[in-house]
């Protein structure tokens, strides 16, 4: 019979790994996506990461904002990890000529619940992983890093990978503490995620230079 408390840790380590399993197929869609794809072309040009750029801050911008407005007390450190890859997003913009004020929005719902917050979390903090191989393709390709328009795939003060750990950790020990019906809500919510994602590199407006 497993006690009380392996039963508790068996619960947090499956949050995350159930996470990454049952959004695998919409992961790989979204690698396929035309737009993001182009980052890692051979012939990337500085015009496809100027369109990324666009797409990643018209989602992320009010994606902080929502996340904040449901977690902010409760994880600031998420809300606060969020803030800086926006701001970084903000000052690459700049760099390639773009005013993040004239970004499009991505239509994300008004207000959310922490279920949904979270599946935006694991979402969006799951693509600095990608952000790594990117970085080093545009380095080679196109001669960018963080003071000239990249800093947004650089890796973060932590580390990527202890950075990665810290928020499976957040999203596991949320599962465990908020039970199994909102696990469910939180993968639904993430599934939604990357399918709203994947839309809004095909769909979202552009922003003039």
């Amino acid at each position: 019979m497993e006690s009380g408390e392996a039963g508790a840790k068996r619960r947090r380590r499956a949050a995350s790994a159930r996470l990454r399993d049952e959004t695998r197929d919409l992961h790989d869609r979204i690698e396929r996506n035309p737009v993001a794809a182009r980052m890692l072309a051979d012939d990337v040009t500085l015009d496809d990461h100027r369109r990324m750029h666009v797409r990643l801050h018209g989602y992320h911008r009010p994606a902080l904002d929502r996340v904040a407005g449901t977690l902010g007390r409760a994880m600031p450190d998420v809300t606060a990890a969020m803030a800086d890859r926006v701001r970084w997003l903000e000052e690459d913009l700049r760099r390639l000529g773009t005013d993040p004020a004239t970004v499009p929005a991505a239509p994300l719902p008004a207000a959310m619940d922490a279920a949904a917050a979270m599946g935006i979390v694991y979402v969006l903090e799951g693509s600095v992983l990608g952000g790594r191989i990117i970085a080093r393709h545009l380095a080679d390709r196109l001669g960018l890093g963080p003071g000239t328009g990249a800093a947004f795939y650089a890796d973060p003060p932590a580390g990527t990978h202890p950075r990665w750990s810290d928020v499976c950790a957040w999203i596991d020990d949320w599962a465990a503490a908020q039970g199994k019906a909102a696990e469910d809500a939180m993968v639904a919510a993430a599934r939604e995620s990357f399918v709203d994602l994947d839309r809004w590199f095909s769909e979202g407006g552009d922003a003039s230079h």
